[in-house]
């Protein structure tokens, strides 16, 4: 298995922002295995060396969280042979098509008035839980059904629906918030604006779409503590929103636990 690095990034370059969450501190003392649970931008640049990495990895499941769009545009290179279980959830389906169709007009009609990139992503951090709850609650599943097996879960960047799905399982194997919180932010270290294209729309459009556009590459602590006051306003509490919309016991809780922490 590759090394961990001190920041849980596996170095598999062709894969960005690949981690492990093994290691953090979670409940009863305990800690998150290693080699169990990964999150990672998507896995359509695998290359042949970086894929013998992956292989070795020996996953159980790999879950997507992209649009149609996104998985047409860079479809997941798997190693040769795998027997890997791939379970897709897309999440802001539509709703990514039609951000992509609005920055293509804006663009095309050089029209940015009104355009609030960090309104959006607020907005979108709410509706994770609100929204598309069944998604993650399939999830969460797919790690229950994996035995303890190594599972890994990817959307585009691996920073947004990836990073929550990282923040509700690292929440519900007990870990404090602020733990949470540090591996949500860790993204923006290998989360980085497409050069070319920001040269690109520099040139073209100017300096203030890049401006405006560069929330999208970016990770907020306020948007993902906006996701959770979210499920505290609309469930009252995350111990309801685990009962009532992932369908979660007591016991299946405890599983989690059981399969996934050390110590």
């Amino acid at each position: 298995m590759p090394p961990l690095h001190p920041s849980h990034r596996l170095p598999l370059r062709s894969i960005n922002n690949l981690r492990d969450l093994g290691g953090y501190p979670a409940a009863d003392g305990k800690t998150v295995r290693r080699g169990l649970l990964y999150r990672s931008g998507h896995l359509g640049k695998v290359s042949r060396g970086d894929a013998a990495k992956l292989a070795a990895l020996q996953l159980h499941t790999v879950i997507d969280f992209r649009s149609a769009e996104e998985k047409q545009r860079h479809p997941d290179r798997l190693p040769a042979g795998h027997a890997i279980r791939v379970l897709e959830l897309p999440i802001l389906d539509e709703g990514n098509a039609a951000m992509m169709q609005d920055m293509r007009r804006r663009y095309e009609q050089n029209d940015f008035d009104g355009l609030d990139t960090v309104a959006v992503m607020a907005h979108t951090y709410r509706q994770f839980p609100l929204d598309f709850h069944d998604a993650y609650r399939q999830f969460v599943q797919a790690v229950l059904e994996a035995n303890g097996q190594p599972v890994l879960w990817h959307c585009t960047a691996g920073k947004d629906r990836a990073g929550f799905a990282a923040a509700l399982l690292l929440r519900l194997l007990g870990a404090e918030y602020a733990v949470i919180e540090q591996d949500y932010l860790l993204s923006g270290k290998y989360i980085h604006p497409d050069r070319q294209l920001m040269v690109m729309i520099l040139l073209t459009k100017g300096p203030r779409p890049v401006r405006l556009m560069r929330p999208l590459w970016q990770v907020r602590a306020a948007w993902l503590r906006g996701a959770f006051a979210a499920i505290d306003e609309h469930w009252g509490s995350f111990d309801t929103f685990t009962r009532q919309a992932l369908g979660l016991s007591a016991e299946d809780v405890a599983r989690l636990q059981e399969l996934l922490l050390a110590g």
